[in-house]
């Protein structure tokens, strides 16, 4: 009985979970401009929007994935990076933590 969260942007990419929400980010989309909502959202988005979403960095690099770590419902426990925006890179055989945005900042 451990606290309640899930699991990271390409965890759950890999593993299919919110695979109706998935967004793959274009080289030529940038910057890209949309919302992403918490896993714990999910029921309450329509198949626009996002949960996560992966930026194909170079290909054997691995990727970007990007969630929004919002800390409620069935993530409630999340100790880290509370609200924020998520950022991992993986490349199917590990991953590993970039950082973390607040709702205020972006990225370049």
């Amino acid at each position: 009985d451990g606290p309640l969260m899930c699991f990271n942007g390409a965890q759950s990419w890999q593993l299919g979970f919110y695979k109706d929400r998935h967004s793959t980010i274009p080289r030529a989309g940038l910057p890209w401009k949309k919302n992403l909502h918490g896993v714990s959202q999910y029921n309450l988005t329509r198949s626009r929007d996002t949960v996560i979403a992966k930026f194909v960095v170079n290909e054997g690099d691995g990727d970007l994935y990007f969630a929004f770590n919002l800390a409620s419902g069935i993530n409630k426990g999340t100790r880290t990076s509370q609200n924020e925006v998520t950022i991992v890179k993986s490349d199917m055989r590990e991953t590993s933590f970039i950082a973390s945005l607040s709702s205020m900042e972006t990225t370049k």
